[in-house]
């Protein structure tokens, strides 16, 4: 099972790629939850297909240029860590970012029905079970 949800993780990363957060929609469970920390812009936790491309979309206004990369994909049975690297430039201010999120991704019968982002690998891999 786990390289199965691996490869729906790199698909769904890809359909947003290529078809924007809307696509992204039919990779989830309908009570999909997504847990964003303090740490983060926009935290908080997101339940629900419409809350959370809602969520997506506000972050998405923020940003003239938002591009991400998958980098890094493991997992183990339904849990999943992708490792993405983002580059933007801000709306308006034409602030630059880059950098990398983790996203912990749970599965359950082919959907997500659970991610949390990390602004820390180790901490991304530690809570999902899968230390180094």
């Amino acid at each position: 099972m786990s390289q199965e949800n691996v490869e729906i993780v790199r698909q769904a990363f890809a359909a947003c790629a290529s078809g924007g957060p809307e696509a992204l929609a039919d990779f989830w469970d309908p009570e999909i939850e997504v847990g964003v920390p303090p740490e983060l812009a926009q935290a908080g936790t997101y339940r629900g297909r419409e809350a959370v491309l809602a969520w997506i979309s506000e972050w998405s206004e923020a940003w003239e240029r938002i591009q991400y990369t998958p980098e890094e994909i493991v997992g183990d049975g339904d849990t999943v860590v992708i490792t993405v690297l983002y580059d933007g430039a801000g709306r308006g201010s034409g602030l630059k970012i880059d950098g990398r999120f983790w996203y912990l991704n749970r599965l359950r019968d082919g959907k997500i029905v659970y991610v949390r982002l990390y602004g820390d690998r180790n901490e991304a891999l530690e809570a999902a079970g899968l230390r180094e």
